[in-house]
Formats: C-alpha cells, sequence, structure tokens
C-alpha cells in the first residue's frame, strides 16, 4: 500500500478537462496523477511535463467503465489519502467504490445542467471543490454547497506561464507555410455558434484590417466543431484559411507564432493566461466569466485582452496597429473605456 502526503489526481480521457493545460497545472504542483485511458492521454501528460503519472487502460475512457481496473489500483491507496478528481465520471465512480471522505472536485468550467442535476445526488457534506474564479464558486453555492467547502484554484502567474512558451515565430512560421506578416489567430476553444459569428468575426476582420492581408486561423488537426468552423469561414469569404498543428493543443508551443487567440463562450482561464504571457490580444465574446478570467490573469497589467463588442475592439486594434499608445485598462471593477 503506497503512502504519500501529497494528493492523487484521478482523470480520465472522457473528461472535458483531460487536456494538456490541466495536466500541466498539475505537473506544476509536483503532484501524482492516474490517468484513465489510452496512450493519447498519457502522451498529453507527457508533453504537459506531467512524469508521475499512472496510466490505467479503461474502456471508453470513462472511470464508470472501468470500475473494475479503478477498484484494484485503490487497494494498494491507503483510505486516508486525499483524491482529487477532474470530472464528474471519477468523482461517480468513487462513490460506487466508497472512497468519497477525501475528496476534491476541480472544475475549471462550469457545469452544465444536466451536470448539476448529477451534483444534486452527490453528498454534499464530504465532497470539496477547487474553483479558477468568484462566479464558478457563486454557481455552486448557488446549488447548495457551502462556501467554506469551496476554495479557489492557484493558477500559473503570467511569469510562471511566460516561462513555459516554447519556439520563436521565426521557427513556427516556416513549419506552418506563412511569412511574418500574415495574421495568425490561434482557436483554443470550441468553434462559436452561429449566434456567435457576427461579431466574433467582426473581432478576426479586425486583426485581418491590422495587417492588411487575409488571416490564418491555426486548429487543431481533429478540432471538435471544425465543419462548423469551415462554415463560419466559408459565410465570410475565407474559405482554405486553416493552419492544422497538433501542438495547439499544448497552448505554449505555438502561441510566439500567433498574433491573436480566439475564444468561443466556454472559458478557458489557463489558455488565457498563456495568451496574455504571449502578449496577444484575446478575442472573446464579452461574458462574465471570461471578464474575471482576463482580470485575474492580467495581474492588474496593461493588456490587449479584447472582447468580440466592435466598437472597442476597433479602437484597441487601430491603436495596435498604427503603432499609438494602447489604452490601458482592466476587467472587472473599472469600467472598460
Amino acid at each position: 500500500m503506497t503512502t504519500s502526503s501529497h494528493p492523487l489526481h484521478l482523470i480520465d480521457q472522457a473528461s472535458p478537462q483531460a487536456h494538456p493545460t490541466a495536466l500541466a497545472l498539475i505537473a506544476s504542483r509536483g503532484e501524482p496523477a492516474v490517468l484513465l485511458g489510452n496512450q493519447q492521454l498519457q502522451h498529453a501528460a507527457e508533453v504537459s511535463g506531467l512524469v508521475d503519472a499512472t496510466c490505467l487502460r479503461v474502456p471508453a475512457g470513462s472511470a464508470t467503465w472501468g470500475l473494475p481496473v479503478l477498484r484494484q489500483f485503490l487497494r494498494g491507496v491507503e483510505p486516508g489519502r486525499e483524491l482529487h478528481v477532474w470530472s464528474l465520471s471519477c468523482l461517480t465512480a468513487l462513490k460506487r467504490l466508497g472512497r468519497t471522505s477525501c475528496t476534491v472536485m476541480h472544475m475549471l468550467t462550469p457545469l452544465t445542467p444536466r451536470q448539476l442535476q448529477r451534483m444534486k445526488r452527490l453528498d454534499r457534506s464530504t465532497l470539496r471543490w477547487l474553483v479558477p474564479g468568484e462566479l464558478l464558486r457563486e454557481q455552486l453555492i448557488a446549488q447548495g454547497f457551502t462556501p467554506e467547502r469551496i476554495g479557489l484554484q492557484t493558477l500559473p502567474t503570467l511569469e510562471q506561464a511566460g516561462a513555459m512558451l516554447q519556439h520563436d515565430r521565426a521557427s513556427l512560421r516556416e513549419r506552418w507555410g506563412v511569412d511574418d506578416e500574415m495574421p495568425v489567430v490561434a482557436l483554443l476553444s470550441d468553434p462559436p455558434t452561429a449566434a456567435q459569428a457576427p461579431s466574433m468575426m467582426t473581432g478576426l476582420n479586425l486583426v485581418s484590417l491590422a495587417a492588411d492581408r487575409p488571416l490564418r486561423l491555426l486548429v487543431h488537426p481533429e478540432q471538435h466543431g471544425r465543419s462548423r468552423t469551415q462554415t463560419l469561414l466559408d459565410r465570410y469569404g475565407e474559405p482554405d484559411r486553416f493552419i492544422q498543428d497538433t501542438q495547439i493543443a499544448t497552448p505554449w508551443a505555438v502561441l510566439r507564432g500567433c498574433d491573436a487567440v480566439m475564444l468561443s463562450e466556454q472559458p478557458a482561464p489557463l489558455s488565457v493566461r498563456y495568451a496574455l504571457a504571449a502578449g496577444l490580444p484575446v478575442v472573446a465574446p464579452d461574458l462574465p466569466l471570461h471578464r474575471e478570467a482576463l482580470a485575474k490573469a492580467a495581474e492588474g497589467q496593461a493588456h490587449y485582452a479584447l472582447t468580440a463588442e466592435p466598437k472597442r475592439m476597433a479602437d484597441r486594434l487601430q491603436h495596435r496597429a498604427l503603432g499609438l499608445p494602447t489604452h490601458r485598462f482592466a476587467y472587472g471593477s473599472a469600467h472598460v473605456g
């Protein structure tokens, strides 16, 4: 039986949080993890610097489908060890195995209505939470969880995020086959919906106009909803503008070659930090969770964090493109002028 003062992280491949940025967060704390999945998840851990990891092969990459494997592994883990889970399926699996007395749930993005319904069936007296900001904390309190059991995640500072940035602009653009003047926008989330498209494309077009060149959109070859992105680009006269690179899964490996970052409704607090550390504008819907993530990541410094409100973005990009002083601003309590 293993004994350790460090918490043990459980993350399954089916979880929407099973991505390299979350794995890098675990690695930065020097804490061990159990990966429930296949070689794809194991590779994501390796490129994220997570070396203290045990990979358990489970069907469909889901903890609830891998109960026998997980049960056998946990027999070697002392009963009082703190377990940190990154998905509801891991949490449900631990409940079935009777291992919920020392459990912490990590949540980087809001729970869906369906997930909230599932949460109501869990024992709220033993579960603790770690979330990236006050808005998600308020969501959990509204669902009946006590404030004392909800803590805030310690996320990388801009300095720490900047230290992870890899490669230089010239080598990345040579790999992508574009020159230094071609604007490249990294898509670090699911593609925008049809309702978001007009304002989001306004932001992208302003990036393009600032450089007086058609833009390229950097995506993962297996991007979820990629066809929706293609339809979006076709609709706005930008067909065949994809650059495909698997390394976008680790944003720190590509952002030095980009000119802006694009996000949709789903907040990405970790990706935002890498973008700001690289000095890139963030084109995203003007939503409370994005504003909070940008404000926390910026640490009070001036930055080029943009939202998809055309007039404000035009002002920011014009100042940047013309070499004029950029307005200093911060999201949050202060008015964004």
